[in-house]
């Protein structure tokens, strides 16, 4: 059985600032919605997983932050036309046959570490993770595989 776990703030993200000026007829940018939306069908079309999750960033770690107060210091904000289509893309994805993982203070790749290492552990599994966070490719395995977009 095959699960595919994606990093979806890094997609949204990609596709936010990939395809600029796109919006609907009121005028309101689309450009996230199309790009994630477009890019989420062409994974399933590639890989055919039985399974599909989007894990969310939530937060940061504040036990990360006590250990290194400059952890993530330098991020910026996200766009503001970027914050009503991730709503958008996240109240979509169940519709799309995805569920999506979360959790408060926890960033989307230690959730995507844990949920690889839970189903490699049953016979049968394969996971792909659609990531270009390289701190992932730790996991690339028997049972991992890493499916990326970006182009090298």
């Amino acid at each position: 059985m095959k699960l595919l776990l994606i990093d979806g703030h890094y997609y949204v993200y990609r596709s936010f600032f990939a395809i600029p000026n796109l919006s609907n007829s009121r005028g309101e940018p689309t450009n996230a919605i199309f790009g994630f939306t477009k890019t989420l069908r062409l994974m399933v079309k590639h890989l055919q997983p039985e399974l599909g999750a989007v894990v969310w960033d939530e937060g940061v770690p504040q036990k990360r932050v006590e250990l290194q107060p400059a952890y993530k210091e330098t991020r910026k904000e996200m766009p503001k036309p970027m914050i009503p289509q991730l709503e958008f893309i996240q109240k979509l994805t169940p519709l799309l046959g995805f569920r999506n993982i979360s959790l408060p203070d926890t960033e989307a790749d230690d959730l995507m570490g844990c949920y690889t290492i839970a189903a490699c552990k049953r016979a049968g599994m394969e996971v792909v993770l659609a990531t270009n966070d390289k701190d992932l490719y730790q996991l690339v395995g028997p049972c991992v595989k890493v499916y990326t977009t970006a182009k090298a």
